[in-house]
């Protein structure tokens, strides 16, 4: 594979599966209780990893180092860091740290960002020029960016239903 689009949709992909999949084992383990949670958290969730997948080359460009452990590492605290911003962000939309969920949503977007973060690592085409410093930062911009945008198109979603 060599388009990185394709590449990136994969990786959605994977990211939203993992979700799933943890989700379906903690609702088999309570019985099916509140399975009515798994469209909201896949509303929650598509946003995290779309951002993922739109910035997630420049992010492995960041971290410069070619030693596995070191790398896989980096991809690791990355991961965490961006799920901990989401989770303060959506916890600002519910104003609770709890959230209405009954998934641990916390570890699950932990999960499924070092899935995407790996994925993409492995299988982006790996960048042989230098990469130009004013090139880098536009593109670390559009992360906040695309946060923004998607979170206004699902504040417009949600109150057009509510």
């Amino acid at each position: 594979m060599k388009k990185p689009v394709i590449i990136k949709f994969i990786s959605l992909l994977l990211n939203l599966l993992t979700y799933l999949t943890v989700t379906v084992i903690t609702l088999i383990r309570d019985n099916w209780y509140q399975s009515g949670d798994t469209y909201a958290l896949i509303i929650w969730t598509t946003p995290l990893a779309l951002v993922i997948a739109v910035s997630g080359d420049s992010i492995l460009n960041i971290i410069k180092t070619s030693i596995r452990f070191y790398r896989v590492l980096l991809i690791l605290i990355s991961a965490f860091v961006f799920s901990l911003a989401w989770f303060y962000i959506v916890a600002l939309f519910w104003g609770d740290w709890h959230l209405p969920f009954n998934v641990p949503m916390f570890y699950l977007w932990i999960a499924g960002s070092c899935v995407q973060l790996l994925f993409l690592d492995r299988y982006l085409p790996k960048q042989t020029e230098k990469i130009n410093l004013w090139k880098l930062l536009f593109r670390l911009i559009v992360l906040p960016l695309t946060i923004i945008a998607v979170l206004y198109i699902l504040l417009l979603f949600v109150m057009r239903f509510a």
